[in-house]
């Protein structure tokens, strides 16, 4: 179901939930909408909720959400925990969530992707610390080489990679669809959050009083089978770098995920 853009709608009926095969939700730009319906994390089928740019306070995600866009949802105040499912969740520049503090019900849906992950992911967070779990992590620039462990690192019990930066947004008013480039040696892999009209949330930004410019922290996980093309094999260090346009790039860090 597209309802994106409809500028008019208040609030959603609860009887779409009557419909149980739906799979996307899309109401991206609807920046008067302000509750999505109670029983919306009923739905076993949606996978797919874009409500970027709404003015909803508070969601509670379906069992098997896969994607979950909240960037720039500026009254939002919180979100109860991210299912197991998921595999893109930003709430970018989402100013009264707070910050990732690592010891909600919420983090430790997310500490739990990154120690067990099913499959790759990319969570995009308000927040300036990142996780005790990277023990591999540099402050200040956005490049860091890690000595990896022994020559047989790349074992039959190796996952994948697990990264993670902190990041502040550099312009007067931060770029609405950050864009994030991470190269760990020759396997790089690219990430873009939101809506492709940097102006279709003007309205929404002018009303709450612009962007506050809060630090986020990006978590992402690529599983093995996408790097090995790259003979990580013959690897004996990983140098990470990371590129944001229009952000600084405070920490980052990388963790090898194990069996």
């Amino acid at each position: 179901m597209n309802l994106k853009d409809c500028k008019s709608l208040n609030n959603l009926p609860n009887s779409i939930c009557k419909f149980k095969s739906l799979t996307p939700l899309i109401v991206a730009g609807c920046s008067r909408l302000q509750q999505l319906p109670d029983e919306l994390e009923e739905l076993q089928s949606l996978v797919n909720l874009n409500a970027h740019g709404t003015s909803i306070r508070g969601i509670s995600p379906p069992p098997n959400l896969r994607i979950l866009h909240l960037g720039h949802c500026k009254k939002l105040q919180g979100i109860p925990m991210l299912p197991s499912s998921i595999q893109q969740a930003d709430a970018y520049n989402c100013i009264y969530m707070g910050t990732l503090s690592w010891n909600t019900q919420l983090e430790a849906s997310i500490l739990e992707r990154i120690q067990a992950p099913k499959s790759e992911f990319s969570i995009l967070f308000p927040g300036n610390r990142i996780p005790d779990c990277f023990t591999h992590k540099l402050a200040g620039p956005s490049v860091l080489t890690m000595e990896l462990p022994n020559p047989d690192w790349y074992n039959d019990d190796f996952l994948g990679f697990s990264v993670c930066i902190v990041l502040a947004p550099q312009a007067e008013r931060p770029q609405l669809n950050p864009e994030i480039l991470c190269e760990l040696n020759n396997f790089t892999f690219f990430y873009s959050c939101g809506e492709d009209n940097v102006d279709e949330f003007a309205e929404s930004d002018q009303e709450c009083g612009g962007n506050s410019g809060t630090d986020h922290v990006w978590l992402a996980y690529q599983p093995r089978a996408r790097a090995d093309r790259c003979r990580p094999q013959e690897w004996n260090q990983i140098t990470a770098s990371f590129e944001v346009f229009a952000c600084e790039v405070k920490e980052c860090a990388i963790r090898l995920t194990y069996k």
